[in-house]
């Protein structure tokens, strides 16, 4: 049996020590201890939970921002509908028959047209105006009228009124067919347009008068869930606000003197979208909440014109209110910008995110000093 000459475990020896030169045994590395494994994952959760609080403020952020820009393309629109009428359309429908706001505002804004009619005219499109609000008041006057100036409501919304300026009582049009076409000052995502029932009374001239439309902001839920753009005219700044403040009496912040809280009654969670009053010198320059004392305050933000208001991600213009539509902002109903002055901030900052045509920022928050 042959064996292994000394050599031969010479060049062995030597091969091995080439390999451990060249090719070193790794040692088994250490585990990490419990300690530093909850190190790492409280670490991993930190990180986790920045990202989130990032990616929410940057989506809240980018849903402001695209609600300011449509809330800006409103603004326009309102103006442009002055610029082409002569004057800011009103806000309020109240009492159709002895409104002075809308019946002014119509002969200015339609000289040609018999003012007698109006009554009739508006009643005729089936159109619930008994309780009509200014979020539908937006839509209403943005969606165009007739070209015909004697006519100017020959169609609204898609339905004819009045044909060849002749109209039974039952406002059934009768004569020729006036074939008008309506020019719509803003164009609306109908997907975004809903019908929002009143809930209260007083019920329609006619049980069967459908609603007419309110706009939400896009991620808004178009239902009574949500809270829809509001138009507020600067004729009805004093009207809208509850009097007193001590909610033992109010004025609804919607439909003034009219219906018992007929916008609270219906976006109860959405709180009262009252306008905004200037404080940038404090002047105590108008009695706010008509108690006879002057309240802080330059004045009303936009008095001359309107302001639009939206609410922010939550869905909310300000406090929560009881179902009688009671609301106590303290020693002013009125919330004052850009100071945050009687914003509502119980239980979250609900004022602070709202979207407003009046403030440059991407919510009202942002403009606080």
């Amino acid at each position: 049996m042959p064996t292994s000459s000394p050599s031969h475990y010479r060049r062995t020896d030597r091969r091995r020590a080439v390999a451990a030169r060249w090719f070193p045994r790794r040692r088994r590395g250490r585990g990490f201890t419990l300690t530093e494994l909850l190190v790492v994952i409280s670490i991993i959760a930190i990180l986790v939970a920045l990202t989130s609080v990032a990616v929410v403020t940057a989506l809240t952020f980018a849903r402001q921002t695209r609600v300011k820009t449509e809330v800006d393309a409103l603004d326009l629109a309102v103006k442009s509908f002055q610029e082409r009428y002569g004057a800011y359309p009103p806000s309020d429908f109240r009492t159709l028959g002895s409104n002075p706001d809308l019946k002014q505002f119509v002969a200015k804004a339609f000289p040609r047209y018999d003012l007698t009619n109006l009554t009739n005219d508006l009643r005729a499109t089936g159109i619930d105006f008994v309780n009509f609000r200014p979020d539908q008041a937006l839509v209403f006057w943005l969606n165009g009228f007739s070209n015909d100036p004697q006519a100017p409501f020959v169609t609204i919304d898609g339905y004819q009124v009045r044909g060849g300026g002749v109209q039974t009582d039952d406002g059934t049009p009768t004569g020729k067919p006036v074939v008008a076409s309506r020019t719509p000052l803003f164009e609306f995502d109908t997907s975004r347009l809903a019908h929002v029932g009143n809930t209260v009374t007083p019920a329609p001239a006619d049980p069967n008068a459908r609603e007419y439309p309110s706009y939400f902001p896009q991620g808004s839920p178009t239902d009574d869930t949500g809270a829809p753009y509001v138009y507020i005219s600067s004729r009805s700044y004093g009207e809208l606000l509850p009097d007193p403040p001590t909610g033992a009496t109010t004025r609804p912040v919607f439909n003034a003197d009219g219906p018992t809280a007929a916008w609270q009654e219906i976006f109860i969670n959405a709180g009262p979208a009252a306008p905004y009053a200037l404080d940038q010198d404090n002047n105590l320059s108008l009695d706010i909440d008509n108690d006879g004392i002057p309240d802080p305050g330059d004045g009303w933000v936009n008095p001359d014109s309107f302001q639009i208001i939206a609410a922010g991600a939550d869905n909310k213009y300000g406090g929560k209110i009881d179902s009688l539509g009671n609301k106590n902002n303290g020693a002013s109903p009125a919330r004052l910008y850009p100071s945050g002055a009687q914003y509502d901030t119980s239980p979250e900052m609900v004022d602070e995110d709202n979207v407003t045509n009046f403030s440059d920022s991407a919510s009202i928050g942002d403009a606080r000093p």
